[in-house]
């Protein structure tokens, strides 16, 4: 299918529940084909003529799609209030959309701009300093004031000082999440949570449901750097998710 032509969203949910093919796979093999549909119905002969599938990953491919997951998430979708924005729709933020591997499908509670705004990443210890806390507000203050949306993840500590001091200020704030967008981590952050969606939105490329496991921060730092033009790194260690965040 032409890399401009939307797929149906619920086919492009199946497809993204098979296990251990990512988001460049899927693009890729969406090339071959006319539509996802298709590409959820090729045998397995015609799947193994494709360049990088070989017979194992063909199989994965024709038994794990999950039609019901992915019905079940626009359910969810319609109770809980989310949406959801593809790589596809024009609103996609333009910098992530150039970036290796970004995510076929956000899922949002909040609002997102018409036209993406210069955004900056701002991530750190989750144990910050007085004066790390302070430089943070200190800067974070007059980086909104001169028009920048501050992108972070949310987490205690540094994230959670970027977001209320952004929110403060009357700016702009997106925080990205390495959970479902229905999920408040911590939990002490509901207020804030609740809030980023009046200034911006909470986002995230997991399934509605996701709990916080581990694994998912260090791909989800790919989303904050990618969507931003810089990162602001306060007090981070050298193998922190913060330095994670810096190295994308």
């Amino acid at each position: 299918m032409s890399a401009s032509i939307k797929p149906n969203l619920e086919d492009l949910l199946t497809l993204l529940t098979i296990p251990q093919i990512g988001p460049g796979r899927i693009r890729r093999l969406l090339a071959v084909f006319d539509s996802a549909a298709a590409l959820l119905a090729a045998p397995l002969r015609r799947l193994i003529q494709i360049d990088g599938i070989d017979l194992k990953l063909a199989a994965r491919i024709r038994k794990g799609a999950d039609r019901e997951t992915a019905a079940e998430q626009l359910r969810l979708m319609k109770i809980r209030g989310i949406r959801c924005l593809t790589i596809w729709d024009d609103a996609y933020p333009a910098l992530l959309k150039k970036t290796a591997d970004p995510p076929l499908v956000l899922f949002y509670k909040g609002e997102l701009p018409a036209a993406w705004p210069p955004c900056l990443g701002v991530v750190g210890t989750r144990m910050p300093s007085p004066y790390g806390r302070a430089m943070t507000e200190q800067l974070v203050a007059r980086l909104t004031e001169r028009g920048l949306a501050i992108v972070s993840g949310m987490a205690r500590g540094i994230d959670t000082v970027a977001h209320h001091t952004t929110l403060r200020e009357g700016g702009l704030t997106y925080a990205v999440l390495g959970c479902g967008a229905d999920y408040i981590y911590p939990r002490e952050n509901r207020e804030l949570y609740r809030r980023i969606q009046q200034q911006g939105a909470v986002l995230s490329e997991y399934f509605i449901g996701t709990q916080p496991d581990a694994p998912n921060f260090p791909r989800r730092n790919r989303i904050i750097s990618g969507m931003s033009l810089g990162v602001l790194v306060v007090e981070a260690g050298v193998k922190s998710g913060a330095m994670i965040t810096v190295n994308y």
